[in-house]
Formats: C-alpha cells, sequence, structure tokens
C-alpha cells in the first residue's frame, strides 16, 4: 500500500511552513515573513508514532490573481489537494476569519477529502476562545495549535494518523539499495525545475520566465533502471554580494546545504552563456566538499543550430576547469528532449565511481610505475620513497600512502599521484583525497 499523503493548504502567510517544520522536526521550509516564499510543492517523509506519511507544504493559495506567479502556485495547490489523502487547512488566529479562509474552505468541502482545520497561533488558552469562529467555516472539529512552540502538535498527528489509510510500518529485514542523491545545481533560470519536471513525468515545480521562481530546496523521489533516485531541485544561485532579501540569502544557504546532503550535484549551465566564474565557484565548493560532479549544459538545440560544434564548447570548459578536468560534461536539451535521461545514466555511473573500492595490489603497482616514471624530487639530499599505498574509504574515495618523508611530497607530485591513479583506475566525475603517513 502506498504511503499516505497529508497537505497543508492555506492563504498566505498563516504559518504553512512553520507547521511543515515542527511535524518533521526540521527547519526544512524556509520560514520568512514576506508573502509567498513557498511556492513550490515540498514533501518530505516524516512518521508519527510509527505510522508513516508524506507531509507536503504548499504556496499560499490566492483564488482569483492575474499575477503569474500567484497563478502557478494556486495550479501547484489544486494538484495537491487532489493527491492528498488528509489536508491540513491552516489559518491564523490572530488575523481571525477572513472571506480567503472561507473561499478556500468551500473548495476543501467540494473536494471530498478529509480536512482537519487547524487554527495556528493559538499559543494559550486566552487565544483558544478567539479560535471558535473558525467552527463558521464548516470543517468540523479545529485543532487549535501552535506551531511556533509546539502547543498540541502531538493531539494533531493523533488526528491525522487514525484515518484508516495510516498502517503501523512493519520493521523488516530488508536488503535495501542506497538511494543515490542527486542535487540540481545552477544560476537561475537555467532550466533546474524544467529538467525535474521532465524526469518526473509530471509538473511538479514550478516553470517560468521569471528568474529565481524556486525559493527552497524540494526533494522527488523517482525509480530509474532499477536505482531509487532522490532529485533535489535547488534554488537559482547568485553572488552574494547581489543577494537583497533576507529570503534569497537562505535560499542560497539551503542550496548550499543540499550540496552537502548530495552524493552527485549536477551543475547546469546555460548553453547560450557559457561557463561563467559564477558556475566554476558552484563547482569549485562541490569539488571541496568530495561529491560526485557532473556538468550538464542546457538549451543545446539552440546552440548546435547556430554552430554545430561539440568540440569548441568542450575545449573551453576544459581550459577553464583546469584541475577538476576530471568532471564529464553533457550537452542537453529540456525543450526538445535531447539526452534528458541521459543525465541521470551518468549519475549512476559517478556514484558507482565514488563507492569504487580498488584492489591494494593493483595500487601498489600503479604506485611503484609512477615512482619510477616520475619520482619525487629529493628532500634535504635524501630519496624520498613511497613504501606503501591503501584505499581506507569510498564515498568519496581517501587514499592514504605511507612515506619516508613526509614534506618531500610536493602539492604538484599529489596532483601527478592523482592523474597516475584515475588513469588506472577512473573515478569519473569523482574528487580523490590522497593523504600521507610517515613509514
Amino acid at each position: 500500500m502506498s504511503i499516505p499523503l497529508v497537505s497543508i493548504v492555506g492563504r498566505p502567510n498563516v504559518g504553512k511552513s512553520t507547521i511543515f517544520n515542527r511535524v518533521i522536526k526540521k527547519r526544512k521550509a524556509i520560514v520568512d515573513r514576506t508573502h509567498g516564499v513557498t511556492r513550490d510543492r515540498n514533501t518530505v517523509e516524516t512518521d508519527w508514532n510509527g505510522f508513516e506519511f508524506l507531509l507536503t507544504d504548499t504556496g499560499g493559495y490566492i483564488p482569483d490573481t492575474e499575477k503569474e506567479i500567484e497563478k502557478e502556485v494556486k495550479e501547484q495547490v489544486e494538484i495537491s489537494i487532489n493527491e492528498s489523502d488528509v489536508i491540513l487547512f491552516a489559518v491564523d488566529v490572530k488575523t481571525g476569519l477572513t472571506g480567503l479562509d472561507s473561499e478556500i474552505a468551500k473548495l476543501l468541502i467540494k473536494s471530498g477529502k478529509k480536512v482537519i482545520p487547524v487554527v495556528n497561533k493559538v499559543d494559550n488558552e486566552n487565544t483558544e476562545i478567539l479560535a471558535d469562529e473558525f467552527y463558521g467555516l464548516g470543517l468540523g472539529e479545529l485543532a487549535k495549535i501552535s506551531a511556533l512552540n509546539g502547543r498540541n502538535i502531538g493531539d494533531l498527528l493523533d488526528r491525522i494518523t487514525e484515518s484508516h489509510s495510516f498502517k503501523k510500518v512493519i520493521s523488516e529485514e530488508e536488503d535495501i539499495e542506497k538511494e543515490v542523491k542527486v542535487a540540481i545545481i545552477g544560476k537561475q533560470n537555467v532550466g533546474k525545475s524544467s529538467y525535474v519536471n521532465a524526469v518526473l513525468g509530471s509538473k511538479k515545480m514550478i516553470v517560468t520566465e521569471i528568474p529565481g521562481t524556486t525559493r527552497d530546496s524540494v526533494d522527488s523521489v523517482l525509480k530509474y533502471k532499477n536505482k531509487i533516485i532522490r532529485v533535489i531541485d535547488t534554488a537559482g544561485l547568485k553572488k552574494l554580494k547581489k543577494i537583497k532579501e533576507n529570503v534569497e540569502y537562505y535560499s542560497s544557504i539551503r542550496t548550499f546545504e543540499s550540496i552537502d546532503r548530495s552524493d552527485i550535484s549536477v551543475v547546469m549551465v546555460d548553453a547560450l552563456e557559457g561557463i561563467t566564474n559564477n558556475d566554476l565557484k558552484i563547482i569549485d565548493y562541490c569539488v571541496k566538499k568530495l561529491k560526485g560532479v557532473l556538468l550538464v549544459y542546457n538549451k543545446w538545440d539552440i546552440i548546435e543550430k547556430k554552430e554545430g560544434k561539440y568540440s569548441s564548447l568542450e575545449k573551453e570548459t576544459y581550459f577553464k576547469l583546469k584541475s577538476m578536468d576530471f568532471i564529464p560534461m553533457i550537452t542537453i536539451s529540456i525543450l526538445k528532449n535531447i539526452r534528458v535521461f541521459n543525465v541521470l545514466d551518468m549519475c549512476i555511473e559517478i556514484f558507482k565511481e565514488r563507492i569504487k573500492k580498488v584492489n591494494i595490489k593493483h595500487l601498489n603497482e600503479v604506485l611503484k610505475n609512477a615512482l619510477e616514471k616520475s619520482p619525487p624530487p629529493s628532500f634535504s639530499g635524501k630519496k624520498v620513497d613511497i613504501k606503501f599505498g591503501t584505499q581506507v574509504s569510498t564515498s568519496p574515495p581517501i587514499f592514504l600512502l605511507f612515506v619516508n618523508i613526509l614534506k618531500g611530497i610536493k602539492i604538484q607530485y599529489e596532483r601527478y599521484l592523482k592523474r597516475e591513479i584515475r588513469n588506472n583506475f577512473g573515478f569519473k566525475g569523482v574528487p580523490i583525497v590522497i593523504k600521507f603517513r610517515k613509514k
């Protein structure tokens, strides 16, 4: 049986994201007083007393609007309502019952779904009396809570999971293959959300021509070629000095957090613009965090028509990447559906490289040949020698080499050893680490 889906809906600024964060026990959704912060649907798997369910945070619902972004938010909320098993209808006791609350209530009654009216910001017994006016919505028993301080959250979760569709999770010994976490990273308006929509086969993210539409990092899980892939769509990154809003700042922080928890970062670049210094800084961050990295050029259909050349782009890319030339690149067109799923194929390949364990005997043969071909310079008149090497870790791959003189191994020679290891064992798209110990 599929995991039940619970969605939080309501007008803007009633505390939906605060409720979401409180239930999942993490500060995952961005919480800010600015109207319209949550735009895309944000879904996380969570549990309560052994009952598992999916919880979705949605944008503020505005029925009648001419603004493009608010129309998109409205569409996302309506999709979420249709998909849900239980709907938490959030209202604000401090602002009281509004006409917009009444309109949303009519929509929810019409949906025929199980609806729990959640009166938020009920911080004490005095405000509980004020909450009673929301019985006028005609949705039954009110859940009077304060998401900010956690008041009555347990009672709300009990009501959510009392439905027949919620079943206790049975713990079983299963050999579950590790999921591949893929973060889609890049500047604004390069096609990140469009890419996620394309691979999911549904319009889950909001896609418009307005830069900066995705403000939060959003997870989606799919099964592809017997692999479980968690695709993390992130907010478009811009230079920190250009970030003016608090929300944009926290969106950027959340994007870097998404890189930190990913296995592979797909850095998406606009092929019309080419790779920029900002893109290189993003890639450099991913490499320093020892994540698998794939460089994806979108909108290739336009470039191909104009120039028809791949080699010049490849040459320019690897000239700029310099020592990060182990990162593979691929050209795609989301609009024309060109090589869209090849990105996932390459992510799986990079993931396999990241968990690869090399043969120790073969590794030491490679190190011996590297020393014979190009030995390190002597140090204080003494010969520098590598006695033995072993791989001590995967994800990322870390190698420990025992040397007679630690100070004798310079950064240039370390880079040379990394190239020799790559030439023999691959590790495409994966940063590798070499540590040295005195023997």
